[in-house]
């Protein structure tokens, strides 16, 4: 399979610019692009465009662990660029809905509040059909009532973009950092992700 995947690079050399479908830096203004990554602990899709000087999206989730559904806008703003290094500010908004139980997990119960994550994201394009990134995030999920347990988390990490073509890229990245909840312990939180996106234009 990497194999495959280095051949179909080599033969999407001439990518479009800027880079990336799924993950890396913001979309260039009228750029579009629709995505989907599934892993642990959620499969996501969402859709990115570029207005002006930002990038706007809408993406929904399914946390399969957590029986959870959350539905997000999001918004991104280049802070630097310079050569193929690229640093953006990141900012999702939008709600969640807890429609489970689990015995095993106190902190999963039936309830739904509000739900924000601020980011950074640093992407390094190359001269290989190939862009890295690295990426801080900090999801916070807030409660509307006493039934759910407010939750945040610190995740550090980064992965890669692979141009299979002029418009069809592929991305992994993860991600792990402490998770905290209120009146519960700090677990480990970790992240793992394999996505396909489509660029339209």
């Amino acid at each position: 399979m990497l194999a495959a995947l280095i051949l179909a690079a080599t033969l999407a050399a001439n990518q479009p610019e800027p880079f990336g479908a799924i993950s890396a830096a913001p979309m260039p203004s009228g750029g579009s692009t629709y995505y989907l990554q599934g892993g642990y602990p959620d499969v996501r899709t969402g859709w990115r465009i570029g207005v002006g000087m930002m990038e706007l999206g809408l993406e929904g989730a399914v946390d399969i662990p957590r029986i959870t559904a959350k539905g997000l806008a999001t918004v991104r703003g280049t802070l630097a660029h310079s050569e193929g290094l690229t640093l953006s500010s990141d900012l999702k908004l939008g709600a969640y809905s807890v429609f489970g139980t689990r015995a095993s997990d106190p902190t999963v119960q039936r309830s739904g509040g509000f739900s924000m994550e601020p980011g950074m994201t640093f992407s390094i394009e190359t001269s290989w059909p190939v862009a890295f990134f690295l990426k801080m995030r900090l999801p916070l999920d807030t409660p509307f009532s006493e039934a759910g347990t407010t939750r945040m988390r610190f995740l550090f990490g980064g992965g890669a973009e692979v141009a299979l073509a002029s418009d069809w890229f592929v991305s992994f990245e993860g991600a792990f950092g402490p998770e905290l909840r209120r009146g519960y312990s700090t677990p480990l939180s970790v992240d793992a992700l394999i996505g396909v996106g489509w660029r339209l234009f």
